[in-house]
């Protein structure tokens, strides 16, 4: 599973993953999570600028595996959520949380995080190429 990170959780606090940038840009989230066992336990996510939801999402278990993960830009926000400015300091995170009274399992994620410093020449233009 290489570039996947395998997060459990716990009953009261999300389980976070946060970069802080260190530039002032453009920044691009990509990735995907499943439920390793599909027990029953599902989970919500989100993604987060400084504390701000961006989108969100339910992993259901029996719907999202390895072999078909939920792709982020499926969320709430779509693809356009997971694009914006960025400045040194912005803290970018994927946030996993249990629906209330349920039970803590296992999330393998794929989170990727792409930033572009803003373009030295005004005019310039730059693509996002997936």
């Amino acid at each position: 599973m290489t570039n996947d990170t395998g997060v459990h959780g716990d009953y009261n606090t999300p389980t976070n993953l946060t970069w802080t940038s260190d530039l002032s840009g453009w920044c691009r989230v990509k990735g995907n999570a499943w439920l390793v066992r599909n027990i029953g336990r599902d989970r919500h996510w989100g993604t987060y600028v400084d504390a701000v939801r961006k989108t969100f999402g339910l992993l259901t278990h029996r719907t999202y595996t390895q072999a078909k993960p939920f792709d982020f830009k499926n969320g709430s926000g779509g693809t356009e959520a997971l694009a914006f400015r960025i400045a040194p300091g912005a803290k970018v995170s994927l946030s996993l949380w249990m629906p209330f009274g349920a039970v803590p399992d296992n999330v393998w994620v794929n989170f990727t995080i792409d930033a572009i410093p803003y373009q030295k020449w005004p005019g310039d233009t730059f693509l996002w190429l997936d």
